[in-house]
């Protein structure tokens, strides 16, 4: 799955303030799904990081906007909803050289979370994901 990140600072075309309404109608107005949402400010750059239904939708909508934004694959991964786990995936990936850039909770059911972990290498980071999920 690929997730797409908008960028924005209070010195684009675009400000903060009202940033999230602009960039979800134009979503919204190509008929695609937000699945999972995370937002961070960090000094004067925010990111929206979104995990999409329909990837190339939602990419031509925003590039037609002018809405800026990069694409990127993330692992998703079904972990056991238990104290530990996130340590023991993280560590997983880490001991095999995979840098988490982000990561979010994309829903949780039946003891168990779904989770986003964007990194440079997410088909191995899918691998190594499984056996953490595993046992």
């Amino acid at each position: 799955m690929a997730r797409l990140t908008s960028k924005c600072s209070p010195h684009a075309e675009h400000s903060n303030s009202g940033e999230l309404a602009r960039v979800a109608e134009q979503l919204g107005k190509a008929g695609v799904n937000i699945r999972a949402l995370a937002g961070v400010a960090s000094g004067a750059e925010s990111r929206l990081e979104f995990l999409v239904d329909r990837t190339s939708e939602a990419a031509g909508a925003w590039r037609e906007a002018g809405t800026d934004f990069e694409e990127a694959r993330v692992a998703l991964a079904w972990l056991p909803d238990t104290p530990g786990t996130l340590a023991r995936a993280c560590q997983a990936l880490a001991g095999q050289g995979i840098n988490i850039e982000a990561t979010y909770v994309v829903r949780s059911e039946g003891g168990r979370a779904q989770v986003a972990f964007g990194c440079g290498d997410a088909e191995e980071a899918d691998r190594i994901l499984a056996g953490v999920a595993s046992g």
